[in-house]
C-alpha cells in the first residue's frame, strides 16, 4: 500500500511539517535526517534537515531545517524515503510544500 502525505509550513519558519492520510512513519528510521530529501527550485534556501520528530501515532513528522521558508510562491518539495516507513507502505512521490502566511 502506497503512504499519501502533506507538506506545509508557515512562512519564515524553520519548521515542516509532513503528514500522513494513509500510512504511518517507523519510529525510528523515520527521524534520520538522511532518510529526508528537500527539493523544489528554492531547495538553497531550505538547507539541510536537522532534526525530525514523529507524533500523531507515526502519522506526523516534523523536520526542522538549517535554512528558512521564505514566502508562499516559491517551489519547495519534500520526500521521505522508503526506509522512513513501516512495513507494508510504500514510500510516495515528493510532495510539494504548502506555504502559509505567518
Amino acid at each position: 500500500m502506497a503512504a499519501v502525505g502533506v507538506a506545509t509550513t508557515i512562512a519564515d519558519t524553520n519548521m515542516i511539517s509532513y503528514t500522513l492520510t494513509a500510512g504511518t512513519f517507523d519510529p525510528t528510521s523515520g527521524i534520520m535526517a538522511g532518510n529526508w530529501t528537500l527539493g523544489g527550485l528554492a531547495t538553497p534556501e531550505l538547507g539541510n534537515v536537522l532534526n525530525i520528530i514523529i507524533s500523531n501515532s507515526n502519522q506526523t513528522a516534523t523536520l526542522s531545517i538549517s535554512g528558512t521558508v521564505w514566502a508562499r510562491t516559491v517551489d519547495y518539495t519534500v520526500a521521505p524515503t522508503q526506509a522512513a516507513f513501516t512495513v507494508g507502505f510504500a514510500a510516495p512521490s515528493a510532495a510539494a510544500i504548502t506555504v502559509f502566511d505567518a
